[in-house]
């Protein structure tokens, strides 16, 4: 079975493979490139799916030593002092990459939002067009004028 510092080394692992995917994503969003985003969501689910196994094996091995449920810093709380020592560093450090990761996903989440918002915007900006110039020409051959 594998130990918890491993599962947490992987996980840190995890999010330093998913960080340049994030990146592309960001780049993508801000060049409105579709096709791109697509792709790198096909790289995120797979992403997704491999951190749902770290977090089961994780669970379980929790679970085993009596340890269910618990938040990292209970999980460390409860260890033999010679365990933690070795997993506090790790914790810090995967608190770490989270927080960049979160940070990251927050500046793409607003530039989709935004872009979101502007193609509306355009999008109604168009039909407001459209049905200006539909109204015009429609009033143009009723006209009886000639």
């Amino acid at each position: 079975m594998q130990t918890l510092g491993e599962i947490v080394r992987e996980t840190i692992q995890w999010f330093d493979d998913l960080m340049p995917v994030e990146e592309a994503k960001l780049r993508a969003a801000s060049r409105y490139s579709v096709a791109e985003l697509e792709d790198i969501m096909k790289r995120e689910q797979v992403a997704v799916l491999r951190l749902k196994g770290l977090d089961k094996r994780r669970e379980e091995l929790l679970a085993a030593r009596g340890l269910p449920g618990l938040s990292l810093r209970e999980i460390l709380e409860r260890l033999p002092e010679e365990e933690r020592k070795e997993l506090a560093p790790l914790y810090e450090e995967l608190e770490r990459r989270f927080c960049l990761y979160k940070t990251l996903s927050e500046d793409i989440n607003e530039l989709l939002r935004n872009n979101i918002h502007t193609t509306n915007r355009q999008a109604e900006n168009r039909a407001s067009y459209d049905r200006q110039e539909r109204e015009k020409q429609a009033a143009h051959f009723t006209s009886r004028k000639a």
